[in-house]
């Protein structure tokens, strides 16, 4: 028999496909009201309140004679949901087509209010104004159980003013025995931390805290509240026991946060922890860096120590160090692998050699750092502050650059492949042979980089900005700088074959020496450019292939002169060379240049610099050598 009760809050779920949130009497009014036959199932983790919507149903239709309300056997539910429950409408289940399921959505801000003004109406305001920015409600996960737990000690309680502090006040109420507390905790750390022993068999399921638990423990024993048990194990067994026992297990990030909580003012706990920062305890370095960081005692590594020592002792690999404040650290040849040093302050830092593969330095602050030969594949620095930051032979291989700004960095021979540099910044940079091959530049700004010797093959250079940049001798194989204004730009000896320039605004620009084979140069207008020993075999100045197409033969400047391209040529005694002209290479040096078969046919080169011999080639093409009356 179902008891009627009004719930505090009243009990909600989500529509499907739409993902409205909905009163749940108000889905099984509506269902009564179309006279439907239907079968509701209704589901919720642990702590939900199935039970408590089930009782609120059956005050809200107090007497519906057409409306059943079952809750499931107890045994049958999962340990992590509360019992099912079904809703019987015309209780004709015989023709019901099939079930509905309704999952009960968790706790909001809406509901805290609903809760407190149902319950304890004269103390809202107060809760809501402690609660209201404070950021671990998350950690809540929106349990209404929990939720129902936490607002009542803040209610009883003025001097609680955060969760976190009234949900240690229900863990000591819900778990009053200090033995059964440490337990629980301790299976918890065992459940959420593998061993890293390959040899030490996993603790079964039956083994787990859930066993210990009574059901009114169950309702509250959520992820973070069995974190929060599992630091304080953790803390007493450092204080206590033996070190080793708990580091040879892998940590999730969460649980070194609360344990450096914890033993953030255990004087004997952070000297076991220090001991640990020794070469012959190098596997142990990780945690033990992670969780004195976690402390906020404000430690680092002692550089002294460091230089003493031999180089590349510190393991840091996969230590958790957000925000740590480490200007001038000396890390070389260090293992930093997949370490998150994520809005941490490297100022001048030395990662001279360090291995930092796959690691995370989002936000950080690597100004002025030494990064020569530093290993950072797959590497995060998204937002970073790298600005003349230097090194040599830096491998960036497929890190994540995107916004970071390296404004007078200087990443000589380095790698960038495949890199995402998406907004970054490299504005005066030096990357002097660096490899960039596909590599995201969308965005990013390279106003007066040095490019000089880099590796761009294949990269569309019009999403980025290039202002002011210097290319000499970089390989450009096939890239599109279409439609791109690059005046006085340095292209020297660089290798352009096979590249997109047309519509290109490049004027004053030097192409001493570049390969500019097979390039596309329709329409550009390159005033006063240095084409001197360029080479320019086989480019086109035109949209689509050689004119002579059209009379069958690809041999340049072969066939008739009938078509549109006569009357264009024709249309020189009346229009100005502005308004025919297919390319502008006026004023430019082309003396030394390799023009072998290519057809210069309306090529504006007036005022152009040249020799007798491409002067007379340059007729036999129909360019465009002076204004007619000149």
């Amino acid at each position: 028999m179902i008891e009627p009760v009004r719930a505090a809050v009243r009990p909600r779920v989500r529509l499907q496909p739409s993902g409205e949130v909905v009163l749940l009497e108000d889905v099984v009014a509506e269902h009564l009201a179309a006279g439907d036959v239907r079968i509701l199932l209704l589901s919720g983790e642990v702590g939900a309140g199935t039970m408590i919507a089930i009782q609120h149903l059956a005050e809200r239709f107090t007497g519906e004679a057409r409306l059943q309300l079952e809750m499931s056997a107890a045994g049958n539910e999962s340990p992590r949901e509360d019992p099912p429950a079904r809703i019987l409408i015309h209780k004709l289940v015989a023709h019901a087509t099939a079930p509905v399921c309704y999952r009960l959505e968790g706790w909001g801000r809406d509901e805290w209010i609903e809760y407190l003004l149902s319950v304890h109406h004269d103390r809202c305001a107060s809760v809501m104004q402690r609660i209201q920015s404070d950021t671990e409600v998350a950690h809540l996960d929106g349990n209404p159980s929990l939720w129902r737990h936490v607002l009542d000690e803040l209610v009883a309680n003025d001097d609680v003013t955060t969760v976190r502090a009234a949900l240690r006040r229900v863990i000591q109420r819900m778990f009053p025995d200090r033995d059964t507390r440490l337990s629980v905790g301790w299976r918890a750390f065992l459940s959420m931390a593998p061993t890293v022993e390959p040899d030490e068999p996993q603790r079964s399921r039956h083994s787990s805290a859930e066993s210990l638990l009574s059901p009114e423990q169950v309702q509250v024993s959520k992820p973070f509240v069995l974190l929060l048990l599992a630091a304080d194990a953790v803390a007493i067994e450092l204080a206590i026991g033996d070190v080793h026992k708990t580091f040879r297990r892998q940590w999730p990030k969460r649980l070194v946060e609360e344990v450096g909580r914890g033993v953030a003012e255990s004087l004997p706990v952070q000297k076991k922890l220090l001991a640990l920062i020794e070469p012959r305890h190098r596997e142990l370095h990780p945690l033990g860096a992670s969780l004195l960081h976690a402390c906020g005692i404000g430690w680092r590594p002692e550089t002294s120590r460091l230089f003493g020592l031999r180089t590349g002792w510190l393991n840091l690999k996969a230590a958790s160090l957000p925000n740590a404040e480490w200007p001038g650290i000396h890390l070389s040849r260090c293992d930093l692998e997949s370490a998150s040093f994520a809005g941490a302050n490297l100022a001048k830092a030395n990662l001279h050699g360090a291995n930092a593969l796959h690691a995370n330095f989002d936000d950080a602050n690597l100004d002025c750092a030494v990064l020569s030969r530093l290993n950072a594949y797959s590497a995060s620095f998204i937002g970073a502050n790298l600005t003349l930051a230097y090194g040599r032979k830096v491998e960036l291989e497929r890190a994540n650059l995107s916004f970071a700004d390296l404004t007078e960095a200087e990443l000589i021979r380095s790698d960038l492949r495949s890199a995402n540099l998406s907004e970054a910044i490299f504005r005066r940079a030096c990357l002097d042979k660096t490899t960039f091959h596909n590599a995201v530049i969308d965005g990013a700004d390279f106003t007066e980089a040095d490019l000089d010797g880099a590796n761009l093959l294949g990269l569309d250079l019009t999403v980025a900005c290039f202002t002011q940049a210097s290319f000499v001798s970089a390989y450009m194989r096939a890239c599109n700088l279409e439609g791109m204004e690059l005046p006085n730009a340095n292209f020297a000896g660089a290798d352009l074959s096979n590249a997109l320039l047309t519509g290109s605004i490049i004027a004053n620009a030097s192409f001493y020496g570049a390969n500019l084979q097979e390039a596309g140069l329709a329409e550009i207008d390159w005033e006063f450019a240095d084409l001197r020993y360029a080479n320019l075999r086989g480019v086109s100045f035109h949209m689509g292939s050689t004119r002579d197409g059209l009379v069958g033969s690809t041999i340049p400047m072969h066939g008739s002169r009938t078509g549109f391209y006569t009357d264009d040529y024709n249309e020189q005694d009346f229009k100005a060379p502005e308004e025919i002209r297919k390319a502008n290479l006026r004023g430019a040096d082309l003396r030394g240049a390799d023009i072998t078969d290519v057809d210069f046919y309306l090529v504006d080169l007036r005022d152009a610099l040249y020799d007798a011999e491409q002067e007379q080639h340059f007729r036999r093409c129909g360019a465009i050598l002076e204004s007619k009356g000149e």
